[in-house]
């Protein structure tokens, strides 16, 4: 492709196929998978397979984002590699391989899961499921299941912002400890009526001593001002 994104003449060649589909972007658009009669899956718009990776409609396979949101690359190439193998082996009648899903620890991408969430306590970013008897699995350390208890029962967030100061200069800060999600926003607010006094403020200086529960400290530092 040139500049224009124009094919450059003698640069490109035919492949000869009976069709091409594409999916493109985080939900499946799956048309023509539809028209096949192929069932989807009402909250994703996803085929729906057997381990295998065949639809309800014997040899026809799905994988990769036509069939659901992967969080990585590489298992939408390993699960592509699984249906492609399991297409040839029903088409010469042998043996189909079943596809293992890989174990996930990453933040899933797309539509949200019931009964799951993300761990946001570490670059881990552990998925977290709420298992029928009440366990937790998914978690890679004591804190991972803590928060899923925690938030399911009061989830809590640190908040992050700025705060004036006399001078008009902005102070970026943050609560010490998390504070429950409901009361962010008026949190928030209350923190930007407050003005710092003019002084010099370092990272980690207590700005706010016993706000909800916690206090109120700077996460940059800002240097004194002379006022107007």
């Amino acid at each position: 492709m040139d500049e224009n994104h124009r094919a450059i003449a003698g640069d490109s060649w035919i492949v000869d196929c009976d069709a091409l589909v594409l999916s493109v972007g985080l939900i499946p658009e799956n048309e023509v998978a539809r028209s096949a009669g192929v069932g989807l899956d009402p909250r994703s718009n996803g085929t729906v397979t057997d381990e295998f990776m065949q639809t309800n409609i014997h040899g026809i396979f799905s994988c990769g984002n036509s069939h659901a949101v992967m969080d990585l690359v590489d298992f939408v190439s390993s699960q592509g590699d699984v249906a492609g193998k399991n297409a040839a082996a029903f088409c010469c009648g042998g043996t189909m391989t079943p596809w293992q899903p890989p174990h996930r620890y990453s933040p899933a991408k797309g539509l949200p899961e019931p009964g799951a969430v993300n761990c946001i306590l570490c670059p881990n970013g552990c998925r977290l499921c709420y298992e029928k008897d009440g366990t937790i699995s998914g978690h890679l350390c004591r804190r991972g299941e803590e928060y899923a208890i925690q938030e399911r029962a009061n989830p809590k967030r640190t908040l992050t912002l700025t705060m004036r100061t006399k001078t008009g200069a902005l102070a970026p800060v943050r609560t010490a400890s998390p504070i429950p999600k409901c009361d962010l926003l008026s949190a928030a607010a209350d923190l930007r009526e407050m003005v710092l006094d003019n002084q010099d403020i370092s990272c980690g200086d207590i700005l706010v001593e016993n706000f909800r529960g916690t206090s109120v400290i700077a996460t940059d530092c800002v240097p004194r001002l002379e006022e107007l």
